[in-house]
């Protein structure tokens, strides 16, 4: 199976960076389908040599050695139009790249095609206008070439993934309130938590391995509680906007350069590109993002009636239960926000299902979506955990986008592992990357960096990759 992510409406900012769930989805699809018919084969092989043979195949055996389905990602881009390389936004799409690369390769996928490695400095030529960057670009004069930092983001896996590389589960720990949290400047301060979230309006919510990242960071009002008030009649409820804690700014949401409205299918939601230095507030949205497959959302906090507003039980524990939903001409149900239980087993690499809005379950009618749809708030990391039995174990955060840190590894045909770990917060970290067998790398990433490590085969060192 061949795929390509580009979000409905040409809404480019969010090419590549969603959909991970469906890759999980269709592979469990295409191997069930795989091995129902090599049952149905080896039944019928069966059938038909018993009278010959007292050593028929058995199908239960035929049906294990089926295939793996073969999934490749083949149009990987960074668009709208090209940019100039060691600019902040040509790293920010490096790390697009290092992002959607190492998250199909977590998701099944056998490889990863790049559209076009070489383009003119427009990203052309292209028969519809549609101008988008690429790893190396042409010069204006056509007499050389730019290298783009996605070329060397590329090689990270190239280099080192080769063929026939086995992909295998890992997770990534890290605590983001040890970052800086010894510092007192007003700069220091600002790289609490990792630093700026970096996050855009239209972002999808997600849900991943608490760590306390600017990321997971949000803040719900409580109600108020004054004599006569209609808001709120129960003593210690919440209600408001769920809105991303810490505050930054459109330059350092790398956001500033683009104008939203160009660039996004709901142009109605997004207002006009303010300047670098503006405040930027991120608030969960009223409504699905439709253009990505309708996961929950953070908008720009200004987007007014698209802003939700939700009500959470006293204590901030059971569902978040939205109280402004979209206008529509028929009666809609009461929608609570969480995660969805049709891909909750599927994510088995830690994390990474959606979080939507959906019709409020209970206990008695569905008791798997009621149980998708509770959370609870801590207070000290001002983290919303989900309180679903996920597939990675317990500890899932409510997450705008996706973790500052990512990893994938694998193992070399020559036993060698290798981990690429991408570390997209602005402050250096350290982490721990705990393989399935039992191993781990202790290390200290860079701020916003990629890093390879490769751990020979202690039975053969030699043979390296």
């Amino acid at each position: 199976m061949a795929f390509h992510w580009y979000a409905g409406g040409m809404d480019r900012l969010q090419d590549g960076t969603f959909g991970y769930h469906f890759l999980a989805k269709a592979h469990h699809m295409l191997e069930a389908s795989q091995k129902a018919a090599a049952t149905s084969e080896a039944t019928t092989t069966a059938a038909a040599s018993s009278e010959a043979s007292s050593d028929a195949t058995d199908a239960s055996s035929t049906a294990s050695t089926a295939d793996t389905p073969f999934m490749l990602g083949t149009e990987g881009c960074n668009c709208p139009g090209t940019e100039t390389a060691g600019t902040a936004l040509s790293w920010l799409r490096s790390e697009r790249y290092a992002h959607d690369i190492l998250q199909d390769l977590n998701h099944y996928a056998s490889g990863w095609v790049d559209w076009n490695l070489l383009l003119s400095a427009e990203g052309g030529p292209n028969h519809l206008g549609n101008l988008c960057d690429a790893p190396i670009l042409a010069t204006p004069s056509h007499d050389g070439i730019t290298v783009q930092p996605y070329l060397f983001t590329i090689g990270h896996f190239s280099k080192f993934f080769v063929p026939g590389t086995q992909i295998v589960h890992s997770t990534i720990q890290a605590d983001f309130t040890t970052a800086g949290s010894a510092t007192t400047t007003e700069k220091a301060k600002k790289l609490l938590h990792g630093g700026p979230s970096k996050v855009v309006s239209g972002a999808a919510l997600t849900t991943w391995p608490c760590d306390k990242s600017s990321r997971q960071r949000f803040y719900l009002p409580h109600a108020p509680e004054e004599e006569g008030s209609t808001t709120s009649t129960t003593p210690g409820a919440w209600l408001g906007a769920l809105q991303l804690a810490d505050d930054e700014t459109w330059g350092e949401a790398g956001a500033s350069e683009l104008n939203l409205k160009d660039h996004n299918s709901d142009a109605a939601v997004f207002p006009d590109t303010p300047r670098p230095d503006a405040p930027l507030k991120l608030c969960v949205s009223n409504a699905n993002n439709a253009a990505t497959g309708k996961p929950a959302q953070v908008l720009d906090c200004s987007a007014g009636e698209w802003v939700g507003q939700f009500a959470w039980p006293p204590g901030g524990s059971g569902q978040l239960r939205l109280q402004n939903p979209p206008p529509s001409e028929d009666p809609q149900p009461a929608l609570c926000l969480g995660a969805v239980p049709a891909y909750s087993e599927l994510m088995t690499h830690s994390g990474g299902g959606p979080v939507t809005l959906a019709p409020c379950a209970s206990e008695e009618e569905d008791a798997s979506l009621w149980a998708h749809q509770k959370w609870t708030y801590s207070k000290a990391s001002q983290s919303v955990v989900s309180m679903a039995p996920l597939a990675s174990g317990g500890g899932q955060c409510l997450t705008a986008s996706w973790p500052f840190l990512q990893a994938v590894v694998g193992v070399t045909p020559k036993g060698a592992t290798v981990a690429v770990v991408v570390n997209e917060a602005s402050v250096a970290m350290d982490v721990k990357l705990a393989m399935e067998d039992g191993t781990s790398i202790n290390a200290k990433l860079p701020r916003e960096s990629i890093q390879t490590f490769v751990v020979e085969n202690p039975n053969d060192p030699e043979a390296f990759i």
